[in-house]
């Protein structure tokens, strides 16, 4: 009999941490929002002619990884983005692809109003609801590792490196909790 109440009692504690972790995500609503709004930012960089044809974006971080938190009272959530092109960074000025990118999405008129201009990223900032930082890059090294990227830095004045692919595949095997949503 008391292997059943050790039972119940991991039961019982399994549901509140599920509903404790439940309550701290984005909910159904939010998460929708999140997903139309990223799509449609997304075919419009991948549609506009120049620089960022045909990037590849996906998510990074915190969304990436499905542990996005609720913010505390009075910050928004936070959503982080990667528009990578191949393109060889030694060629391109780290201030250029920051401007560049800026430029193109001030252009569009449905969110253009939203843009801030942020050290490493341009930030579409929907008030009240959430922010999404998007980083332009360059892939590092396409012949060696596609997944490693060179991200302008206007606080180092240089291109840093990154690699949030590998990254979150590192993760999602380590600890098996792959997000679907790229």
């Amino acid at each position: 009999m008391k292997k059943l109440v050790t039972e119940d009692r991991k039961a019982y504690l399994d549901d509140i941490l599920k509903r404790i972790t439940e309550t701290l995500q984005l909910n159904g609503s939010r998460r929708q929002l999140v997903e139309e709004r990223y799509k449609a930012v997304s075919s419009f960089i991948e549609e506009s002619p120049g620089l960022f044809y045909d990037a590849k974006i996906y998510a990074q971080g915190s969304y990436r990884l499905g542990t996005t938190v609720k913010p505390r009272q009075g910050e928004e959530y936070d959503l982080d983005f990667v528009v990578q092109i191949n393109k060889d960074w030694r060629k391109i000025p780290f201030q250029k692809i920051h401007t560049d990118f800026k430029d193109l999405m001030e252009s569009n008129g449905n969110w253009g109003k939203l843009v801030k201009e942020k050290s490493r990223c341009i930030r579409l900032d929907y008030a009240d609801e959430f922010h999404m930082d998007i980083i332009p890059t360059c892939t590092e090294n396409y012949l060696r590792d596609e997944n490693r990227i060179m991200a302008p830095d206007k606080k180092e004045h240089s291109w840093v490196i990154s690699n949030p692919e590998g990254y979150a595949q590192w993760l999602c095997i380590s600890v098996y909790m792959c997000h679907p949503f790229r």
